[in-house]
């Protein structure tokens, strides 16, 4: 019987050049290039006192908008690491346009540290097509569900209760649908009580949305 092949995603035509992944469609950035890693600890691991979690906590919902090279999430499986933790962590990631594999190898390797992580990570790296992709970690201890589409669609489809949220979307000015007003309150109807976000930008819209999705906001010392 024939089978019609799956819906692919475009890609992000990105260019990586002198430790920077630049977005053409975009035109920003995916990571510092002071240190990206740093950032990605600065903004979202203490951002979310996430150590703390994993020291307290059986199981987490971590969620995030904009998976882009995984960093925010090989960051995660490394804290989960260095604390020796054995909380479960199901990490549940939208991306709109998946890069390809080849060039996420290069934009990692400015990370050697992380190289035992990510070299697991592309191993199980998806094709670009339309829907969820799950992969594995530390012996099924930490769980990705990658949902390749766009934010407001997906997420309006899923049912969860994040405990820690990474908005990591490009900057509002370059790419306002993922910080929409619909898709914060998408965040909001998929948040745990207490739920904790953390996010590199203060654009007054995204504090707004966030303030009148119920929220509480405030601002940190950036990186």
């Amino acid at each position: 019987m024939f089978q019609p092949p799956l819906p692919q995603l475009p890609p992000d035509d990105a260019v990586f050049n002198e430790g920077a992944l630049r977005s053409s469609r975009y035109g920003d950035i995916y990571f510092s290039t002071d240190n990206g890693l740093s950032e990605t600890r600065h903004v979202f691991i203490q951002g979310t006192g996430l150590p703390d979690r994993l020291a307290e906590e059986s199981q987490l919902t971590i969620a995030e908008t904009g998976f882009g090279t995984g960093l925010n999430f090989l960051a995660v499986v490394a804290e989960t690491m260095r604390l020796k933790s054995s909380t479960k962590i199901d990490f549940i990631s939208v991306e709109g346009y998946p890069l390809d594999k080849q060039l996420v190898a290069a934009a990692l390797s400015v990370f050697p540290e992380l190289q035992h992580i990510y070299n697991k990570m592309l191993q199980q790296w998806p094709r670009r097509w339309l829907g969820v992709h799950h992969m594995s970690f530390l012996d099924g201890q930490i769980s990705l569900h990658l949902h390749y589409g766009q934010a407001q669609q997906v997420l309006s489809t899923l049912d969860f209760h994040a405990n820690i949220w990474f908005l990591d979307g490009f900057s509002p000015a370059k790419n306002p649908e993922i910080w929409s007003a619909e898709v914060i309150q998408q965040i909001a109807r998929l948040s745990a009580h207490n739920a904790r976000l953390a996010t590199f930008t203060v654009a007054a819209s995204v504090r707004t949305s966030l303030t009148n999705a119920g929220f509480d906001c405030e601002k940190s010392t950036g990186f």
